[in-house]
């Protein structure tokens, strides 16, 4: 299992339920991580470290998450992740930007 411990990870939906989820198994597992709604900017996240961990929702209200992860993989960040209730081999072959697609739990949460 990967060591999130050191990592700087941020999770993007629309959904307050799924962020929620997200920050509670953060806060379990010892996991840095901010959570931020569809009105996130890529402009603003260029701040942080190269090597932060994007989770991004597919679906973010009017916009995709895969333009998202596409905006910030111009800048160098390549720790993006598409997170979805969809398929993920549906949606892993259409985005060559982004490092791995998975479904909406946290990859840090036990079972």
């Amino acid at each position: 299992m990967q060591d999130f411990s050191r990592q700087v990870c941020f999770f993007i939906d629309d959904d307050a339920f799924w962020r929620s989820i997200w920050e509670f198994t953060a806060i379990e597992s010892g996991v840095f991580l901010k959570t931020l709604d569809q009105n996130v900017k890529v402009e603003d996240l260029l701040v942080h470290p190269k090597d932060t961990h994007f989770y991004i929702d597919q679906e973010l209200g009017s916009q995709k998450g895969s333009d998202i992860a596409k905006g910030l993989f111009d800048h160098g960040f390549r720790n993006l992740t598409l997170c979805t209730c969809h398929d993920p081999q549906s949606l892993s072959k259409n985005f060559p930007w982004i490092s791995a697609v998975q479904g909406k739990s946290p990859p840090w949460a036990t079972s």
